[in-house]
C-alpha cells in the first residue's frame, strides 16, 4: 500500500494570524512514525517546503520514499497522489485536492478545526 504523508502547513511568519493557526496544525514526521510499524505500507513525502526536510533524515524504523524535488505545481502533486492508495495528511490545500481527485484521505484536524470542516455550529 502507498501512503503519502504531509506533516505541515506553511508557517507564514510574516503573518500572525496566520502562523498561529500553521502552529495548531504542523506537526512533525516524527509524530507519524507509529504508522511505520504497519506491514506492507510505503510511505511517500508530499511535504514541501521548510518541514520537507525532515524527509531526508525521517524517524528511526520509518522510510519514506521522496521525489517532491519533482513538484512544481499543483498539477504535480495531483499526479502524485493519483500514484497512491491513500493520503494521510494535516489540514493543507493536498487534503481538499486529494478529496476532488477521489482518492482516500485522512486528515488530521486541528482541536479549533477550520471553518471548511462545519464545526461549531448547530445543523438542526
Amino acid at each position: 500500500m502507498k501512503v503519502g504523508l504531509v506533516w505541515a502547513g506553511e508557517p507564514r511568519k510574516e503573518d500572525f494570524k496566520a502562523n498561529s493557526v500553521d502552529r495548531r496544525r504542523s506537526l512533525t514526521l516524527g509524530v507519524f512514525a507509529p504508522l511505520a510499524a504497519i506491514p506492507g505500507v510505503a510511505f511517500h513525502s508530499l511535504q514541501i517546503g521548510e518541514a520537507g526536510v525532515q524527509a531526508k533524515a525521517p524517524p528511526p524504523g520509518m522510510e519514506v520514499i521522496d521525489w517532491t524535488s519533482h513538484i512544481r505545481d499543483f498539477a504535480d502533486t495531483a499526479a502524485f497522489i493519483d500514484e497512491l492508495d491513500l493520503v494521510v495528511t494535516v489540514d493543507t490545500s493536498v487534503c481538499h485536492l486529494a478529496g476532488g481527485l477521489g482518492k482516500p484521505v485522512w486528515v488530521r484536524s486541528r482541536f479549533d478545526a477550520c471553518w471548511c470542516w462545519l464545526g461549531h455550529r448547530n445543523t438542526w
